[in-house]
């Protein structure tokens, strides 16, 4: 598996999203650039339609001091698993 240090992917409305850790199989993201940046539905589907499994690393404990970022958390979840990408 060739491994790239990132893949721009396209998302809707002409935006995309960078991944920025990756090989053919595996995207690996951290909690910040996917729960805690201004992104939602439309990229964690474009992550789970390109790669099969995400790792997601630096997850904290989330409380409700970090509502926002437990609802994209909980968002992130849903569209992976509808898309069978392992977490």
């Amino acid at each position: 598996e060739e491994s790239s240090p990132e893949v721009e992917l396209p998302v809707a409305y002409g935006r995309s999203f960078t991944v920025h850790g990756r090989n053919d199989v595996v995207a690996w993201c951290s909690f910040d650039e996917l729960c805690l940046a201004e992104v939602g539905a439309a990229e964690y589907r474009a992550i789970a339609q390109a790669f099969p499994i995400l790792v997601l690393i630096e997850v904290p404990k989330l409380s409700t001091k970090n509502h926002n970022e437990a609802r994209r958390f909980i968002t992130l979840v849903d569209e992976l698993y509808e898309h069978k990408c392992s977490l």
